[in-house]
């Protein structure tokens, strides 16, 4: 299969319809298109065998998309375990989080300055809100040099033949088990974009300096 891009020529002594060819383009068979395709499922299919874990992503965003997140998990997952929380600051957002078994979160701002990461010191734990409009997207805590995180499972968009099943955390003895659970059940793999590393830098900066002052 081929096509052929031509043009007309302004050529001296050429006919008013004649062309000159500019480029052949070939197209490969179907059939070899589809021998590329079975190819790429048995490579797929080979790396399951060998015990390769297939990964697949899914995207979410805040109501005004200024904050985006991708979650990458296994392509075996059929359900997940949406956690409702017990503190007030859940509560009053109505937030379910989803944790393990994503194994990654990536989580950018198209406008840093419309972003903020607010510290609940009592509980060990910093949300990550949209100033614009005002929806709560994820949740960090750093547990001895580690930051474990959850994303909130309203704004992640999951095919529809994943189902999410509802639990509810707690209520914990002490600080020390609540630390375990998200040591345990938080993901820790975490790539923020460079606005909002920025963004965290500064204003645990601030934080600092107003805990000095």
């Amino acid at each position: 299969m081929y096509a052929l891009l031509t043009a007309r020529t302004n050529l001296p002594n050429a006919g008013q319809n004649d062309k000159v060819l500019l480029a052949l383009i070939v197209f490969p068979p179907v059939s070899e298109l589809m021998d590329e395709f079975r190819l790429g499922l048995s490579r797929a299919e080979s790396r399951r065998g060998r015990g390769f874990t297939i990964m697949i992503s899914s995207h979410g965003q805040c109501h005004c998309g200024n904050i985006s997140v991708d979650i990458q998990y296994p392509e075996t997952i059929h359900s997940f375990t949406a956690g409702v929380c017990r503190c007030q600051f859940c509560r009053m957002h109505g937030a379910t989080w989803l944790g393990l078994p994503i194994s990654q979160l990536q989580v950018q701002a198209e406008l840093a300055s419309q972003a903020h990461f607010y510290d609940d010191d009592l509980l060990g734990v910093r949300y990550l809100l949209c100033r614009h409009c005002g929806v709560l997207t994820s949740v960090f805590s750093e547990i001895e040099g580690q930051t474990y995180a959850m994303v909130n499972a309203g704004i992640v968009n999951l095919p529809a033949h994943i189902k999410t099943d509802v639990f509810q955390y707690g209520p914990y003895p002490n600080l020390a088990g609540r630390l375990q659970i998200r040591k345990e059940s938080w993901l820790s793999t975490i790539k923020f974009s460079r606005e909002l590393n920025r963004l965290l830098k500064r204003e645990e900066q601030m934080a600092r300096a107003q805990q000095d002052g």
